[in-house]
């Protein structure tokens, strides 16, 4: 790498772009992005997923390529296994290698989500990161059998809402050795939704108390739909101003050069079915948030910009190297069936029956 800007990852888990908003949520967010544009960021307001679901996506994006693309990618091993190499991929995919052999540190927060838990300590070997990955899902898929160890265990709302302020709050990556790759994956605006506009917990929306999303949560029911987009909406308003003032804190304290990444995995899942294609809003699902902000001249948002080639764009302007552009493409995976993959087109399948 020619340069080693600090770069800042922060993913706001399903977090819709601008049209889904106000398409299937009847929610400007116009003024949060112009915020954003007003703080040097580039708003990519057609940027697309790869896939419907977080682990695939995060993989895609930190290896550069798409994760899964045919029922024969991965197959010799178990669904669960897989789920836990995509969730390794922040500090153990492509991304992550080249960083750290270009001297990087590493700062991650905790996100509540299981599959997405980091190591305390960077490890450059292949051979220790596999055995973190292996031990890891061995050790939780055991313990995850015993009845009482899943039922002292299982995040209730008060330990996911702790989480999820404490993310927002983060400034470790003040006192972090420089050059740093900071990850943030906040389970915001992403179900459960147990945080008002103010930032204090709340019980109202009591059918959404896990981080169960889409169909798992809906059922695909008209009434709970509608209990699902007034959450969220909740939820993203609140996100909108703690976002903000991270990102001036990063920009305020960071004098060096950088990068910074705020970004959905996902759009939102009030119409999204976990096993039916036919039954999704696909448009709502595979429409997110992303913007960024970068002192080095990355190329211009363009229509259907894949995420995967973030950081292809990202190290083609920071290396010799000219990392090509992959070509958009967007497939659907049942839960946790990813043998079942299907190659789709978001906007001619699909259905969104309950358009705001």
């Amino acid at each position: 790498m020619n340069s080693k800007p600090n770069i800042y990852h922060i993913v706001l888990d399903g977090y819709s772009n601008n049209h889904g908003l106000n398409t299937f949520y009847a929610f400007d967010n116009s003024k949060f992005t112009k915020n954003l544009k007003g703080l040097g960021f580039n708003i990519y307001s057609d940027a697309t997923s790869p896939y419907n679901q977080t682990l695939p996506i995060i993989s895609s994006i930190f290896n550069m390529e798409y994760s899964i693309t045919d029922a024969t990618s991965n197959r010799f091993l178990p669904p669960k296994s897989i789920m836990s190499a995509w969730g390794a991929s922040p500090y153990g995919g492509i991304v992550a290698d080249l960083l750290k052999s270009n001297g990087y540190n590493f700062t991650f927060t905790p996100s509540g989500y299981g599959f997405l838990k980091f190591p305390d300590n960077i490890s450059t070997s292949k051979k220790d990161l596999k055995s973190h990955i292996t031990k890891n899902y061995f050790i939780t898929e055991y313990l995850n059998s015993l009845w009482w160890y899943k039922n002292l265990h299982t995040p209730n709302n008060k330990e996911l809402y702790k989480t999820t302020i404490e993310a927002f709050l983060d400034h470790s990556y003040i006192k972090s050795k420089k050059p740093i790759f900071y990850y943030s994956h906040i389970l915001s605006p992403h179900p459960p939704f147990d945080i008002d506009i103010k930032g204090d917990f709340t019980q109202k929306y009591s059918n959404f108390s896990s981080i169960n999303d889409g169909s798992h949560s809906t059922k695909m029911d008209k009434d709970l739909i509608k209990e699902y987009k007034s959450g969220y909406v909740e939820k993203i308003k609140f996100s909108n101003e703690y976002i903000i003032n991270k990102v001036n804190n990063i920009i305020n304290n960071d004098s060096n050069n950088k990068i910074i990444i705020v970004q959905g995995d996902h759009g939102g899942g009030s119409e999204y079915s976990q096993e039916s294609l036919e039954s999704s809003c696909l448009q709502e699902r595979y429409k997110p948030l992303l913007a960024i902000y970068s002192d080095y001249k990355l190329e211009s948002s363009e229509e259907n910009y894949t995420l995967v080639n973030i950081y292809r764009d990202i190290f083609t302007v920071l290396s010799n190297q000219n990392f090509e552009k992959l070509e958009t493409k967007t497939y659907y995976l049942p839960w946790g069936l990813p043998e079942k993959i299907t190659p789709i087109n978001i906007v001619t399948q699909g259905t969104c029956p309950y358009k705001t």
